[in-house]
């Protein structure tokens, strides 16, 4: 398209230089044969004008033609096969990064909130004002912020199969490599790739309006706060990862078919100039989910556990104190996958008894093994406090009964194979 521009600004100032020159030839014959006829000043003047538009239109264009050959061959070759080669391979990589969400709102387990609710209107909003030809503002990215299992990309998935949008799931573990400017590199990369796209689907017929997600799952991998980083090289790198992220999300012309949406479990960790308004500048909180919610999910996986038919009815049983097992995973802030976790272990239970569907005693046993896991786990990566021990120890001497034997020795080594190591703590 350029080339052809360019051919045709050389031959018109081709063409014009040629009629200058014939108006003055003509001009000088006259004077010679002492004829009358004369050019005007206008229009000798608007034809010196053309030319000039003519010659600054052909010197525009070509330093354009020159930056671009130079700027694609430092991006994409930089003059060797190898260098090509590696940014082929950051598009393939970000090529297997396309979703095809098919889930919808309807596929969430149980009401969802009020915040959430909103990242459902927002962009169905969106939408409907952009196809009718309306301006309309949209959040430019959202952070998804709650304890691991609670659905965030369970929920990203949903409202962007909910719309009809384009869907690309990131891991940050994946963008932060080890090798030096490799990060950086592969970002400039994924992101170029990822806007080719969105734009190519907008330009869709039915398509107007509908935007491209771009999900980034653990993003405080790749953007912790900068001052925690520490030094050395692998410090370097993350941090040239990061600020190439940051300068990508800055694009908003480039991305306005682009809505970023973030997941962490560790919001206290990133970079103050990640989350500030015009990158992340919408935060929805995930909580536990409830009693209606667990239930949802166990009815969901229960059949897939052959010694857990009728579980909803064995653990809904009322006790003496009105509750039930799903009260107990409740007050333990249960999250999905510790539902799959109850009913496997029940169903081993129930196999190592030979009996043909789970009972009563094998799902609380089930719960207090989950237990005893969701509290090793959340105190080896979580700094915990005294009274939060104390509280922890509580609850497994409730359930010291169901350990493997009654020695309080074996006792004490269990204890300590799931983090209990403090010498207070033991001596409790």
């Amino acid at each position: 398209m350029k080339i052809n521009k360019l051919f045709t600004l050389i031959l018109g100032v081709l063409f014009s230089t040629i009629h200058c020159c014939d108006m003055r030839t003509r001009t000088h014959i006259t004077n010679e044969e002492h004829v009358t006829e004369k050019v005007s000043i206008d229009e000798l003047q608007q034809l010196v004008k053309d030319h000039s538009l003519l010659m600054n239109s052909l010197y525009r264009t070509t330093l354009q033609l020159r930056e671009d050959f130079y700027n694609q061959k430092m991006v994409l070759s930089n003059g060797t096969k190898q260098d090509r080669e590696k940014q082929q391979g950051y598009i393939e990589r970000a090529k297997l990064t396309k979703r095809d969400p098919k889930l919808t709102k309807a596929n969430l387990m149980g009401p969802i909130s009020d915040d959430q609710q909103d990242i459902f209107d927002d962009l169905q909003e969106y939408t409907e004002d952009i196809q009718a030809g309306r301006h309309a503002e949209r959040p430019r990215g959202i952070l998804l912020v709650g304890p691991p299992g609670t659905g965030k990309s369970y929920f990203t998935e949903a409202f962007a199969g909910e719309n009809g949008y384009l869907f690309f799931k990131q891991d940050a573990s994946d963008i932060n490599t080890g090798f030096a400017g490799d990060g950086a590199a592969y970002v400039k990369a994924s992101f170029n790739y990822y806007r080719q796209e969105a734009d190519k689907h907008a330009t869709q017929p039915r398509n107007e309006g509908k935007l491209t997600i771009v999900f980034i799952d653990e993003v405080d991998a790749v953007a912790r706060c900068r001052g925690d980083m520490g030094e050395g090289s692998a410090s370097t790198n993350t941090r040239a990862t990061l600020n190439q992220l940051l300068v990508e999300m800055d694009e908003y012309e480039k991305n306005k078919n682009i809505l970023f949406v973030f997941a962490t479990n560790r919001e206290g960790d990133l970079d103050p100039a990640f989350k500030r308004p015009g990158r992340a500048d919408r935060t929805v909180y995930f909580k536990p989910p409830t009693k209606e919610q667990l239930i949802k999910k166990a009815t969901e996986l229960a059949p897939g556990y052959r010694r857990c038919d009728g579980a909803i009815q064995v653990m809904e049983k009322k006790q003496k104190d009105g509750s039930d097992l799903f009260d107990i995973m409740v007050n333990h802030k249960f999250t999905f996958p510790y539902v799959k976790v109850v009913l496997a272990r029940a169903n081993c239970y129930a196999h190592r008894a030979k009996l043909s569907k789970a009972q009563w005693e094998h799902y609380k046993e089930a719960i207090e093994y989950a237990v005893i896991k969701k509290t090793g786990d959340e105190r080896r990566g979580y700094p915990r406090e005294r009274s939060e021990l104390v509280q922890d120890l509580a609850v497994i001497s409730q359930i010291k009964n169901n350990l493997p034997t009654e020695d309080e020795k074996t006792a004490i080594a269990h204890l300590k194979t799931i983090g209990c190591t403090n010498s207070f703590l033991i001596n409790e």
